[in-house]
């Protein structure tokens, strides 16, 4: 048996969209679109025999730690010959060291419970299907990868699934059958990743219909099957100006259809939701799409994009910098003024007020034990930390987050740009760790914890913060080292490191002990040239201002741990990571401080694919418009993407003259440069005035 991957050059894919067309009663809809953009990935796996004859195929999507398999398909007259066994071991193997786990889920009418069994998947749960004709059951199936060990491993989750509000259109569509496209919405691979919506406007829009009965069957189909958006479930203000922002932009007459639809998306606007489905032309324009979504984070697709895109679509959990956009916020000591405020915005009415007002007055009397920290703006109050500023460990007694201005789009990534605040405070301070207590904290921002390595102690969670080096292979030393370390971190600390996974769990301890540093495991490190616009917009604000010390403006947001992505052209991409690399601001005659190392980072991944593929991938994080992104050529044109984390910008940026010194040859950083880790670590140190 051969297994080969399939791209959209490969003469395999019209066979393999061939086979899935002869298999549609089972596999449903696919779009071709949708095979060649999972081609395009190289997410498709096929298996031949040593004549190049397709026998099956494995199609897939990546999602945070683990693959979702979308088809696994073999040809009828080769099954039983151990194809999909074959099919799902091979791309096992090759994931070996990056997944956790594959999953799916599946009609339990399809009667293949066995089927999935006999190749290793367990059943974790079901719950009811959205089939267009009648109403099924699906199965959810887990394969763990039993090779694979991580403390911080996310585990798949199929609740969460990304919100959508769908339009009128697309609601009669799935109603009278006639679009295959829009009926593939309801398919299995797509309801185990999308929880849809409508709005209260589509009922008013279906009862425009002259016909009696058929009003009434739309109607009944709506509201049965779909969840529907009520006016007390999204913010009236924001409904309001994003309906006359919308309104205005497309120069609509009220009453019109196109009302209707400015209405619905206004509503999803509104409502906090960031996919909005329509085959409505009109709002299928990018120029209308790039507004929508650069002002309010709405992604507006067509059935087929959606399907296409599902991957790309930001989850829940997911940081998506662009959604803060609108918060103008900042951070300050509470006052005998604000007690108010505070009270209004964080009073739960299953407490009694006077009882919370109390608390609040006996956390403000005592200033020596507790600092009481806001995050806010002019008019409101976003969050409160109640954190005590004596002794070793960096401790946040009560986390609260307003949740009536804090939408749930924008909560997860809200909750990690104030955690990681704190995380470098605690860093500058020369605490040793930084522990949240687990008193009233609600189940987001739980994750959003666990997702910023937090790990629990008892009923807590506990980041530690470690100010040394330590050689490869006596990382166990920082267990004696480190007072009420964490058992389940010590013990992932005991594990040695196995070649093929070294450099990946090396670097997580070093992210996870942040800013320790683990030297002569032959971690790749890298000198990277970047522009100073893009160093600017990615994690460098000083630089415009020419102000070296990023901590000496409250207003300026830490880089550390938020995700970030850079695109180059394809040439001289870098074939290695995970990876150390350190950013070499490139001369610019119009902006002092240029011609230096100013920062550090970790490289998490190197992605190539076309323009247009990775902007819709990244654009959550805001870095690049559609416009700038065009500078690197068509959307069709071939670029790579740096995705990176963890970025620690430099108190004292090394100047070219001495990085060439430090190197002891003449380089000018045209392209990266590779380095050894002893010539990392001695520019690092000088970086950040090094002193453990």
């Amino acid at each position: 048996m051969m297994y080969q991957r399939v791209d959209n050059h490969s003469d395999l894919l019209r066979e393999i969209i061939s086979l899935a067309d002869s298999e549609r009663k089972t596999l449903g809809f696919f779009p071709q679109g949708a095979f060649e953009e999972y081609a395009s990935k190289e997410q498709i796996l096929a298996a031949t025999d040593e004549n190049g004859v397709l026998k099956g195929y494995l199609l897939y999507g990546i999602q945070r730690d683990g693959i979702r398999i979308i088809h696994l398909c073999v040809s009828k007259k080769y099954r039983r010959e151990g194809i999909a066994a074959g099919l799902v071991n091979e791309l096992l193997s090759q994931y070996k060291y990056t997944i956790s786990s594959m999953y799916l889920s599946c009609r339990r009418d399809y009667g293949l419970n066995e089927f999935w069994r006999s190749l290793g998947f367990c059943p974790i749960g079901e719950k009811m299907g959205r089939a267009v004709t009648k109403e099924t059951t699906l199965t959810k199936w887990i394969l763990r990868n039993p090779g694979w060990s991580d403390l911080f491993t996310v585990e798949y989750q199929e609740d969460i699934r990304t919100k959508v509000v769908l339009d009128t259109n697309i609601v009669i569509d799935l109603y009278c059958r006639n679009n295959e496209e829009t009926s593939a919405l309801l398919e299995p691979f797509m309801t185990s990743r999308v929880k849809y919506y409508i709005t209260e406007e589509v009922l008013n829009e279906l009862n425009k219909n002259a016909d009696s009965l058929v009003r009434n069957e739309h109607r009944e189909f709506a509201k049965t099957k779909f969840e529907i958006i009520t006016r007390k479930q999204f913010d009236p203000i924001i409904n309001h100006e994003a309906m006359q922002d919308i309104i205005e932009k497309r120069q609509l007459r009220l009453g019109s259809n196109s009302d209707y639809d400015a209405s619905h998306i206004a509503c999803t606007i509104a409502a906090g939701i960031q996919v909005f489905i329509t085959r409505d032309s009109a709002w299928l324009t990018e120029k209308i799409k790039e507004y929508l979504f650069d002002k309010y984070g709405l992604n507006i697709l067509s059935p087929g994009e959606l399907i296409k895109s599902i991957d790309e679509i930001a989850s829940p959990n997911e940081y998506s910098p662009i959604k803060l956009s609108g918060l103008d916020y900042k951070y300050s000591e509470m006052s005998q003024m604000d007690m108010a405020g505070v009270s209004k915005a964080f009073f739960k009415p299953f407490h009694k007020k006077k009882d919370f007002d109390s608390q609040l007055r006996r956390w403000m009397a005592q200033p020596e034990k507790y600092s009481l920290r806001l995050v806010r703006d002019e008019d409101k109050i976003y969050a409160m930390a109640v954190c005590s500023k004596n002794g070793k460990i960096f401790i946040i007694h009560k986390l609260f987050v307003n949740d009536k201005v804090i939408k749930p789009s924008v909560y997860s990534t809200f909750v990690k740009r104030v955690v990681m605040r704190f995380v470098e405070q605690a860093k500058r301070e020369q605490k040793y760790g930084i522990l949240v207590e687990n008193d009233m904290l609600t189940t987001a921002i739980r994750e959003a914890l666990k997702e910023l390595l937090f790990v629990e102690q008892g009923s807590d969670f506990i980041r530690i913060i470690y100010r040394d080096v330590i050689e490869y292979g006596h990382e166990s030393e920082i267990i004696e080292n480190i007072d009420s370390l964490p058992s389940s971190l010590a013990n992932y600390m005991r594990i040695p490191a196995e070649a093929p996974t070294k450099c990946v769990k090396l670097i997580q301890i070093e992210k996870t002990l942040w800013p320790c540093k683990v030297i002569g495991a032959g971690i790749p490190c890298f000198i990277v040239p970047i522009q100073p616009e893009y160093a600017i917009q990615l994690f460098d604000e000083d630089l415009a201002n020419t102000n070296y010390s990023l901590f000496s403006n409250e207003q300026v947001e830490p880089a550390l741990s938020i995700e970030n992505v850079y695109y180059k052209s394809i040439r001289n991409t870098i074939k290695e990571y995970p990876a150390r690399i350190l950013w070499y601001v490139s001369y610019d005659d119009r902006k002092y401080g240029t011609m230096m190392i100013r920062a550090s980072s970790y490289l998490d991944s190197i992605e190539k694919g076309t323009v247009s593929n990775l902007y819709r991938k990244y654009r959550r994080l805001g870095v690049l418009n559609w416009q700038d992104m065009l500078r690197f050529g068509s959307p069709d044109e071939m670029i790579s993407a740096y995705r990176f984390s963890y970025t620690e910008l430099f108190e004292n940026p090394i100047a070219l003259k001495e990085v060439q010194n430090i190197l002891d040859k003449p380089v000018t950083f045209q392209s990266y440069v590779k380095i050894t880790e002893d010539e990392f670590l001695r520019i690092y140190k000088r970086g950040v005035r090094y002193d453990p």
